[in-house]
């Protein structure tokens, strides 16, 4: 017997910022890394609870409150990911932010502060990228790091991996037909200028006018230029410590990175309802997988 299927239909909408003063959303957060080849560290699953709360509102802006509690290593291993250091720096204490939405604008009033915990908690990791660093060689390439990645708000937003996904629909434009590779620049994970990528997003919606709708976007950052842009940040680290022939060597390094990430939005509000983000790196013969999923729960406050 045939299964009767909706005919598909197109539609352009505009993601409404939604958002009111008082707002709460509690979210289950997960994150999950795995790494392959040589790259060291284990893979791990970090799981926490994320509370969400707009403390005020205005036309353009929300004053927004995140707070991350109760982490729990579901499979514990040798190295957390960068991500799940971030998770774990915040744990327990409000991060106060401005978002303007439309703009992508981010304002972090302690984002110094923030950064500056972060890195203290890099200089005692005894491996970074998945590979061990000297114990005398911490405090000193923390400290280079801290230079290089000397990253606005709206990029710390982005490294947590929530305060982006939550931000990111509102004020966007969706159109059920489009999905054609876009040429764009987007910003390098490892500071500096920004890289040549691709990107593609399809929206779909079971019904015209429904409650909620899926995002979907696929990014590819350009080799050549991924490749150059982390051979310089490794140059910057170790030029004071390496012979010229194995700083020419890191030039012969071969590198890729690229994701996908999934939004269910509610269409009246621009809330996300569930996310579910995928970032690829692959390093020579290494590769390392950071996934982060966002599920929203409407009975906890």
């Amino acid at each position: 017997m045939a299964t009767w299927m909706p005919s598909a239909f197109a539609e352009i909408f505009t993601v409404p910022f939604g958002w009111m003063a008082g707002d709460v959303r509690v979210y289950r957060l997960t994150n999950r890394v795995e790494r392959l080849g040589d790259l060291k560290g284990g893979n791990c699953t970090l799981s926490m609870q994320l509370r969400v709360e707009v403390k005020k509102r205005d036309e353009k802006t929300a004053d927004v409150r995140f707070q991350l509690d109760a982490p729990v290593f579901e499979e514990p291993c040798e190295i957390p990911s960068l991500r799940q250091v971030i998770w774990l720096q915040l744990s327990g204490m409000p991060l106060e932010a401005v978002l303007e939405p439309t703009l992508g604008s981010v304002t972090i009033a302690d984002i110094d502060l923030i950064r500056d915990s972060l890195f203290k908690g890099l200089a005692r990791s005894t491996h970074w990228f998945g590979r061990a660093i000297k114990p005398d060689l911490r405090a000193e390439v923390a400290a280079q790091l801290k230079t290089i990645f000397a990253v606005d708000a709206k990029i710390f937003g982005n490294a947590t991996g929530y305060v982006g996904a939550i931000m990111s629909p509102v004020g966007s434009v969706c159109d059920t037909e489009a999905g054609e590779v876009i040429p764009v620049s987007l910003p390098s994970p490892f500071g500096g200028v920004p890289l040549a990528a691709s990107v593609s997003t399809v929206i779909s919606s079971n019904t015209p006018g429904g409650k909620d709708f899926t995002r979907t976007t696929t990014a590819r950052i350009d080799p050549k230029a991924y490749a150059a842009a982390l051979a310089q940040a490794i140059h910057k680290l170790v030029e004071a410590k390496a012979s010229e022939r194995e700083l020419r060597a890191l030039d012969q390094n071969t590198a890729e990175a690229g994701s996908t990430s999934m939004e269910r939005i509610e269409r009246l509000t621009g809330w996300v309802i569930e996310t579910e983000s995928k970032n690829a790196m692959r390093f020579n013969a290494g590769s390392q997988t950071d996934m982060v999923r966002m599920v929203y729960l409407p009975n906890v406050r």
